[in-house]
């Protein structure tokens, strides 16, 4: 009797410590390979480059080949080129995932997938130079319920026919958020995007408009200031104003002008507050913003002014 005691034992804690064992291994496992793939990625990349620099024929051979898993990888490292790469020749990018049968890959992933993951894999069709087959595919996601699959579908569309930029966002159905406007920048700067700021901010959708905004603060472009006062001083949209102001605060220009004066006493306290945050972020000094404020304000500014000093300093 007590040796059916001791093995019925023995079982439950053999079945209580299996798990966690199971568990560590595939961990150690997960991390072997994440090495492992890192490493090839670097190799990989290092061809990539070379063959782009030498200007080489045919395509570049890559240790991604020997494993199983290599259209995943490819996709990752092909992505990673594009996304740091500027004004890149796309024929070698096309080629290799034409060789590698990468947009049946990436659109299987995209299908299978929903939510978060499919916009990840949407963006990473994005950062590669997709196809006009991938273009065509994605198209009806621009439709989808998740916001974050819409516009993931969305830069695919922008990086697949950069000239219908203004086209595309202006069909946007909502206002673009600041991290959506990041993103497009970021196609910019790997230069698919012309740089051309006066037809977004002269254009009456408020999206052009907040892409001209953050195009302007990117490039610290001087001769928008004009365009800039003109959108305070006729503040048929707030929140596109408040850009506005705040592009010109980016840009560190002289805020004594009329249009600025009336447009930040016009503002609500809580605007105004977070908008005296940001002048004290961006280094502006009392003397310099005196004008917007009134006496109570002031003092309150520069007790800011002084917060921030110190948070530099013993920071």
């Amino acid at each position: 009797m007590m040796n059916w005691f001791y093995l019925s034992l023995s079982v439950l804690c053999a079945a209580l410590t299996l798990p966690p064992f199971v568990g560590w291994v595939a961990t150690r496992l997960r991390g072997r390979r994440r090495v492992r793939d890192e490493v090839m990625l670097r190799r990989s990349t290092q061809g990539v480059v070379l063959h782009l620099l030498t200007d080489r024929e045919g395509l570049p051979r890559l240790p991604l080949e020997r494993l199983v898993g290599r259209q995943r990888m490819l996709a990752l490292l092909l992505a990673r080129l594009g996304a740091a790469t500027y004004g890149f020749d796309p024929d070698l990018f096309r080629r290799l995932m034409l060789h590698y049968r990468l947009d049946r890959y990436l659109l299987r992933g995209v299908r299978r997938s929903w939510g978060l993951r499919r916009a990840l894999y949407l963006k990473r069709i994005a950062d590669l130079p997709p196809l006009e087959s991938l273009r065509r595919a994605t198209r009806p996601y621009l439709y989808d319920s998740s916001r974050e699959v819409r516009f993931a579908a969305l830069l695919v569309q922008i990086s697949a026919a950069p000239h219908e930029l203004l086209r595309l966002v202006a069909s946007y159905p909502q206002r673009l958020t600041a991290g959506e406007v990041a993103e497009l920048l970021h196609l910019l700067r790997r230069g698919l995007l012309p740089i051309a700021y006066r037809p977004l901010l002269s254009s009456p959708n408020p999206n052009l408009q907040r892409v001209g905004l953050a195009l302007v603060a990117q490039f610290d472009i001087e001769e928008a200031d004009e365009r800039l006062l003109a959108m305070l001083s006729s503040p048929s949209d707030r929140p596109l104003s408040v850009a506005a102001l705040r592009t010109l605060t980016a840009l560190h220009r002289p805020l004594r002008a009329r249009a600025v004066v009336l447009f930040v006493r016009a503002l609500p306290p809580v605007l105004r507050r977070s908008l005296m945050r940001r002048l004290a972020h961006e280094g502006y000094t009392l003397r310099q913003v005196q004008s917007l404020f009134d006496a109570e304000q002031g003092v309150s500014y520069a007790r800011m002014v002084e917060s921030y000093k110190r948070s530099l300093v013993c920071g």
